[in-house]
């Protein structure tokens, strides 16, 4: 008996994480392999190769099988669909990480500050600091926002300003 099935759907090769990829991780060619999905739930933006992101870093955490986009990396891309005159500028934070995300709006001070200096800031990348010590000090973490280009005088005063050239950010999570 000869039994009729439907044929198989058209699939693309996509790149994957081979495994969960922390937040910052510069991408080597072990953390990514490639797998067919069908076409139909394959984002637009996947026509990346292996070779092509090796040296990249991930914006946000990776999981294992998760197809990997330009979005999810950290570069000029993260920018795209933003409003004109938006940079990226990279803070430095004791805000506990677990909190703040790729994606959030925050309101970021510079201590000492009690006037924002960027409000409703896009974090978006978190990048992971180092341990906290023994006494339970918060470590710090560097946090890249989106602001708009006026506020970046605020958030990194100028060396010789009187204020430190790398200033601590302290985040509020809208």
């Amino acid at each position: 008996m000869r039994v009729l099935a439907p044929p198989a759907p058209a699939s693309r090769t996509v790149v994957v994480a081979a495994h969960d990829v922390p937040a910052g991780a510069t991408l080597a060619p072990g953390d990514l392999e490639t797998r067919r999905y069908a076409s139909s739930l394959v984002p637009d933006s996947t026509d990346l190769t292996v070779p092509a992101l090796a040296g990249r870093v991930a914006a946000g955490p990776l999981r294992a099988g998760e197809i990997v986009t330009e979005s999810r990396l950290v570069g000029p891309s993260l920018l795209d669909g933003l409003p004109a005159g938006t940079v990226a500028v990279q803070v430095s934070t004791s805000t506990l990480e677990s909190v703040v995300r790729p994606g959030r709006r925050v309101d970021a001070y510079v201590v000492g500050n009690a006037q924002p200096a960027a409000s409703a800031a896009l974090v978006l990348a978190v990048l992971p600091g180092g341990e906290a010590s023994a006494f339970g000090e918060a470590r710090h973490t560097t946090v890249v926002l989106a602001v708009p280009e006026g506020s970046v005088g605020r958030l990194v005063p100028v060396a010789g300003s009187g204020s430190p050239a790398s200033a601590e950010v302290s985040l509020a999570v809208r």
